[in-house]
């Protein structure tokens, strides 16, 4: 379960809407809500034209992370380079204290993600393209000697791979309320400061992602995986 704020923060305090209706018609109900929802909010964020303009994209903030029963928390620098290039560079501090930066790329299908600082079993740098320490169990199998077999590795980087797009793919949601996914309408969300349209769309890895739209203002709020 994840959530990303992408304006502000929405306290949600009941989801109403109507059930998944059913019809022969060539266009669902709900997706014809959608459409006209995702138009306006797209017309908010500047307009079909300069979303469409958008070829490289950097967002810098700020990211905290539970982790356990620590948090992680930091600087974030994101880079965007359309249709499939990614960058993100986090400096993160564990629990206010150890200091890890942390690098993922993703270059088409390639991607590869770097960790430094903190403490990686007496190791200063741990590199997670293709497999770390501890790995193999995760990833369904190991040697005899309990290090993860090269069918483990590629399972483990699959995933990894997978995971990042998925990723990416929500991030473009949150920012252009661009998706290569169809959207859904299924209510409206209601709560003391107002109420939001609320789509529904499915990732890459079949996880399905809500997007809650500002009914008055048609700015994107907050996304819900």
């Amino acid at each position: 379960m994840g959530t990303l704020v992408a304006t502000s923060l929405f306290a949600i305090a009941a989801l109403l809407g109507p059930a998944f209706q059913t019809s022969n018609a060539a266009q669902q109900p709900e997706d014809v809500k959608a459409n006209a929802v995702v138009t306006e909010a797209r017309k908010a964020l500047g307009g079909e034209d300069k979303l469409a303009a958008v070829k490289r994209l950097q967002i810098n903030g700020t990211t905290r992370r539970a982790n356990g029963n620590f948090n992680l928390e930091g600087d974030t620098e994101i880079f965007f380079e359309l249709p499939d290039k990614f960058r993100r560079n986090e400096s993160l501090t564990l629990g206010g204290g150890t200091g890890i930066d942390r690098r993922e790329i993703l270059n088409g299908t390639e991607f590869s993600t770097e960790v430094s600082g903190g403490d990686f079993g007496g190791r200063g740098r741990g590199r997670f393209g293709g497999g770390f320490p501890g790995a193999g169990g995760a990833a369904g199998g190991a040697d005899g000697r309990g290090a993860p077999t090269p069918e483990a590795q590629e399972r483990l980087r699959d995933f990894q791979r997978r995971n990042l797009q998925s990723e990416v793919s929500r991030l473009l949601i949150a920012f252009l309320l661009t998706s290569n996914a169809p959207f859904r309408w299924i209510g409206t969300a209601q709560a003391p400061e107002g109420s939001a349209d609320v789509l529904e769309v499915k990732t890459a890895d079949g996880v399905a992602t809500r997007v809650f739209i500002d009914t008055m203002t048609h700015m994107p709020l907050m996304l819900t995986w």
